[in-house]
């Protein structure tokens, strides 16, 4: 089994030197120690994590610790300013196991998390200063810092039952049913911050399926990497590196699957070379038809046994963000298999996976549009650039129906332009950026249509993008 230390740090912590040197991100290659990240990445994740507290925290609460903050440097001498940054940089490990159960929340302290949890100590310290100073009386004093003790025991109660996992058993259950599944001496290529975590927790700590060989095909976290994971590395380096790994393993007739399509390769620009068979839950990559026969005849019922337990049970939207990742990767198998389950019209991405395969396979168009729209609908809590690509497929299928109503002076198409553009068009506008490809074809199909405010609603907001 492998120690907690080696998995948290990806090597064994045998000294504060290499404890500091994990803070500081650097990372074992070759015998070799290298940053990861550079100055200028470390201070652009430092301000996207103050941007986050400022829209957590309301804007006049933030403005109140600004002020805290400019009192507290101002008053800040001797020891006191670096005692308070280190304590401030060190709790964000404990706001991240606090909050978060280790074993579904990855595991990982990435950089990024580390800045967002010290901007956060921060806030907090100088949210008490500002308060602090407002008092100058010493029996004021005294009663806010007494007030300021019983606030971390009152969010604990009132959170305490949300965030209470003991009867959790989601992602033991979501290990066992991958893990459990796999042939012996298997190469598992993981890759997403839902999956990565869960299996790698189970494997590594909890030494679940010793024969297998499990690996994050980004380098992330785990302790075999592919390659060096630099942000100055060109993608077909990565993939050469993927590849390579991949063949040996093939070549010694271990089998080889992956969570999800294979990371640095595009159907467009780089197509993965090898053969796949996509069993929805994973794939299996192997050289040359036919595929392997696997026996996989007992994992559509796993999935639905294991969909049934993950829906009875109710979490917070900060908690099922995640989960429901996994429930979509569960519901994607038994797509494949094609098997019903109530999950499709329960779990918004359930919902969007059907919707697709609904207008691919089946040609439903009709079919396809009632689901999606219940999850672009249900998906509020989602990425922009997650609702953007729902909202583009969404767009295709509705091009589909149009076409069934070719007169472009038809009532029933000028209804369903009117009912396309007020779903979609919201939501290209909220995703400003030129790698948006829901907004050009927003743009073309209000073009041929006639649409001119919506076409120039698309133009203004994209003026400086050429589609």
């Amino acid at each position: 089994a492998h120690s907690y230390s080696e998995f948290i740090f990806s090597s064994e912590i045998r000294s504060a030197s290499d404890f500091f040197d994990y803070v500081t991100r650097k990372e074992y290659a070759a015998n070799d120690r290298s940053k990861v990240f550079s100055v200028r990445e470390v201070g652009l994740y430092g301000w996207l994590g103050i941007q986050q507290l400022f829209w957590a925290f309301t804007p006049l609460v933030f403005i109140s610790a600004l002020l805290g903050a400019r009192r507290f440097f101002k008053k800040a001498h001797g020891t006191n300013l670096p005692t308070a940054l280190i304590l401030g940089t060190l709790s964000s490990y404990l706001f991240l196991f606090l909050f978060w159960q280790p074993d579904y929340y990855r595991l990982a302290i990435e950089l990024y998390e580390t800045f967002h949890g010290f901007a956060l100590g921060c806030f907090l310290l100088f949210s008490c200063g500002a308060l602090w100073h407002a008092f100058l009386k010493k029996r004021k004093q005294e009663s806010v810092l007494y007030l300021l003790f019983l606030i971390p025991f009152f969010l604990l109660v009132m959170n305490f039952k949300a965030a209470d996992r003991r009867t959790d058993s989601f992602a033991e259950d979501y290990a066992s049913l991958v893990l459990d599944s796999l042939p012996e001496k298997t190469l598992l290529l993981v890759k997403g911050d839902a999956d990565a975590g869960i299996l790698a927790y189970a494997h590594f700590l909890e030494n679940k399926r010793p024969d297998i060989k499990l690996i994050s095909q980004v380098a992330a976290l785990l302790p075999n990497k592919p390659f060096d994971r630099k942000t100055d590395i060109q993608d077909h380096q990565h993939q050469i590196a993927l590849l390579n790994l991949i063949s040996t393993h093939l070549s010694a007739k271990h089998p080889v699957f992956s969570i999800g399509p294979v990371e640095y390769f595009s159907p467009q620009t780089s197509p993965f070379p090898l053969k796949i068979k996509n069993y929805g839950l994973f794939r299996e990559i192997y050289e040359a038809d036919p595929a392997p026969a696997r026996d996989f005849s007992q994992l559509a019922a796993q999935e639905a046994a294991f969909l049934d337990k993950s829906l009875s049970e109710s979490f917070e939207p900060n908690f099922k963000h995640y989960r429901d990742r996994i429930i979509s990767d569960v519901c994607h198998g038994l797509l494949v298999a094609e098997k019903e389950h109530r999950a499709f019209s329960e779990v918004p991405r359930c919902q969007l996976l059907k919707a697709q395969w609904l207008h691919v396979e089946k040609k439903d168009y009709e079919g396809a549009d009632k689901l999606f729209l219940n999850a672009i609908q249900g998906s509020a809590l989602a990425q922009n650039s997650e609702l953007a690509e729902m909202a583009k497929d969404f767009v295709l299928n509705r091009i589909q129906i149009l076409e069934s109503h070719p007169g472009k002076s038809s009532p029933v198409r000028r209804q369903i332009l009117e009912d396309t553009f007020k779903v979609a068009l919201p939501v290209a506008l909220d995703f400003k950026t030129c790698k948006n490809t829901l907004a050009p074809k927003l743009l073309q199909l209000a073009v041929l249509n006639g649409l001119d405010q919506e076409a120039n609603a698309i133009r203004s907001q994209f003026s400086d993008c050429r589609f």
